[in-house]
């Protein structure tokens, strides 16, 4: 693994009723990029329904998961755009 960062996610609470607006953040370098990718692309229902309370769980779970894989790919996507045939 690298050092260098490659990707940072960042995460803020948006509490309309808290005093300040709390934070946190984290860089992953390429490997771990890749491998986020790669998990993000490869776990479904199969995978998170065991781990799910009920069904609609699991479908926020799934929900939640897409969302995060939909900006990662965005985010790529920007950076590193496919050329225009």
């Amino acid at each position: 693994m690298s050092s260098t960062p490659f990707l940072r996610i960042s995460a803020t609470l948006l509490d309309q009723q808290a005093p300040h607006t709390p934070h946190a953040g984290l860089d992953l370098d390429e490997q771990e990029t890749q491998a986020l990718t790669l998990l993000l692309n490869r776990i479904g229902h199969a995978q998170v329904q065991p781990l799910a309370g009920d069904h609609l769980e699991a479908h926020l779970m799934i929900a939640a998961l897409d969302k995060l894989r939909t900006a990662l790919h965005r985010a790529y996507d920007a950076e590193f755009p496919l050329p225009v045939a």
